[in-house]
């Protein structure tokens, strides 16, 4: 029908692979071979968009064959503009007077939280900041146990879910 196909990839097998435990060997296999459907699909769409430029390389490594473009999916910077102080934030938000360390969005694997609680573990302990984790996701409860275990409890804010007039306070 010569009618022109387009698309946006969000998707990245590793982001799936994971959750299905199994050992590395065959994990890395079915990722190859869900990158090399992926992109044989995309392959035959006239234009494909890619929210970042780290998931376009990923798309062009495993052999997209068709234009690509990165295109942000952004945020409009003028909501987020402050309206309070950072101290009237703190105090409203229940946070120390500390130095900030901001965290938002879904608490999954892929997301690497895990990465940041070890990486604070390993800071002087007199260093004066706090750690704030805003959102929910399936590793919520790991990331808490794994922050305590981690001596970091009072060190990190897990907030859950925070809605948008909330997370402008930050």
């Amino acid at each position: 029908m010569n009618i022109p196909t387009n698309a946006t990839s969000h998707f990245m097998p590793e982001n799936m692979v994971h959750y299905l435990k199994m050992p590395n060997i065959i994990g890395d296999v079915l990722n190859n071979i869900i990158w090399k459907q992926y992109a044989g699909f995309y392959s035959k769409l006239d234009y494909v968009i890619s929210p970042t430029q780290t998931a376009a390389d990923l798309l062009t490594k495993n052999k997209l064959r068709t234009d690509l473009e990165v295109i942000s999916n952004g945020i409009d910077l003028k909501k987020y503009k402050k309206k309070l102080t950072p101290e009237s934030a703190k105090k409203k938000l229940s946070l120390p007077e500390k130095p900030l360390i901001l965290f938002v969005g879904r608490l999954d694997k892929e997301k690497n939280i895990d990465v940041l609680l070890n990486a604070l573990s390993e800071l002087d302990s007199k260093l004066d900041y706090h750690v704030v984790v805003a959102g929910k996701g399936k590793e919520l409860d790991s990331l808490i146990q794994q922050a305590q275990e981690l001596h970091l409890s009072t060190r990190v804010t897990f907030t859950g879910y925070v809605p948008d007039e909330k997370l402008l306070l930050f």
